[in-house]
């Protein structure tokens, strides 16, 4: 009876052995599964971006044809084009009037800047003194009186 118990013994150990390995392949298994979805959202989710990049990459490829255009309409060259004919005989014209205008010189002087004290020389000098109010002659800071330390002299009139 020895050998069969221990014959059973080890049979239970195998069986809890296989038991656990067969509990370990399932972890396993959802845990594969679980990376597969994952993967599955990746792969969308780089599919859609590639999408996404290659729209907007069309879309810069139209903004860019549309702004060469307009920069032509606006910077290009207008729609009045001149035949290679009415060019050369522009030119000839050009150099025939070139040859044929002569122009008199003469010199410009400038006048004199005018100085204030000539402007102002005819103005009367009138003397104005406008006296602060009681509440402005005390100081905001110190509150103490203020008094007078001069004038300012103040030229008006039209000229």
């Amino acid at each position: 009876m020895d050998e069969k118990s221990t014959f059973e013994q080890q049979m239970k150990l195998l069986q809890t052995v296989v038991e656990q390995q067969q509990a370990y392949i399932q972890a396993q298994n959802a845990h594969m599964a679980e990376k597969d979805a994952r993967m599955a959202e990746k792969d969308e989710t780089i599919a859609e971006l590639r999408k996404l990049v290659d729209d907007l990459q069309s879309l810069k490829v139209n903004l860019e044809e549309t702004l060469k255009e307009l920069r032509r309409q606006l910077f290009g060259t207008s729609s009045e084009k001149i035949t290679s004919e009415d060019k050369n005989t522009q030119e000839v014209i050009f150099v025939e009037t070139k040859a044929k205008i002569t122009v008199k010189e003469h010199t410009r002087e400038r006048k004199p800047k005018a100085k204030r004290d000539d402007i102002y020389v005819g103005l009367p000098i009138r003397e104005v003194k406008i006296p602060l109010m009681d509440d402005q002659r005390r100081c905001e800071y110190c509150n103490s009186e203020m008094i007078t330390i001069g004038y300012t002299q103040v030229r008006c009139g039209s000229i």
